[in-house]
């Protein structure tokens, strides 16, 4: 993976959407969670390109997070030791 942006306050808010929905299907609805955006990666598999949204996720535990607003919506996380 790549990088392809800088960090930006301003996170895209379809992409934000999406997570803040996986977050809470998968969470005590009541608990709270913040989520920093660092902007998107190239992400190559084979000759298929994407350009995932990356965000710092913090709850319970610390989490990097790719979400894909565009298609079908889809959320990959990774616990951060």
């Amino acid at each position: 993976m790549e990088r392809v942006s800088a960090p930006t306050m301003e996170a895209p808010q379809d992409s934000l959407r999406v997570l803040t929905n996986y977050f809470a299907k998968r969470a005590d609805p009541n608990a709270g969670f913040t989520a920093k955006y660092y902007g998107k990666i190239l992400e190559q598999k084979g000759e298929v390109r994407t350009f995932p949204d990356v965000f710092n996720v913090s709850n319970d535990a610390e989490h990097w997070c790719l979400v894909r607003a565009e298609g079908p919506a889809d959320v990959r996380c990774r616990d951060i030791p």
